[in-house]
């Protein structure tokens, strides 16, 4: 596991877009430095999820303490039920 130098848990293939944790204490882990995709991150005090498009995905203290402060980092898919093939999002 690596520590990024960035706190981006992911960029939008499409948009160029970004998903960045904010906040005191956060630290961005990926399994594969080479594809900058976040695996896992660190926030013992809270974090805020910020993106250019919407509104910030606030966790407070109280909430991260539930997790010990540690959270795994997985970028969502869609399943096509038409296709019947799952993908992942692009923003």
């Amino acid at each position: 596991m690596y520590k990024k130098n960035d706190n981006i848990l992911a960029r939008g293939e499409v948009t160029g877009h970004y998903h960045e944790a904010v906040g005191e204490g956060v630290e961005v882990f990926s399994d594969n430095p080479e594809d900058g995709f976040a695996s896992f991150m660190k926030a013992p005090l809270g974090v805020s999820i910020v993106h250019q498009e919407h509104k910030p995905v606030e966790i407070g203290e109280e909430k991260a303490g539930l997790f010990g402060g540690e959270f795994k980092v997985a970028i969502v898919q869609e399943y096509d039920y038409d296709m019947v093939v799952a993908r992942r999002i692009l923003d």
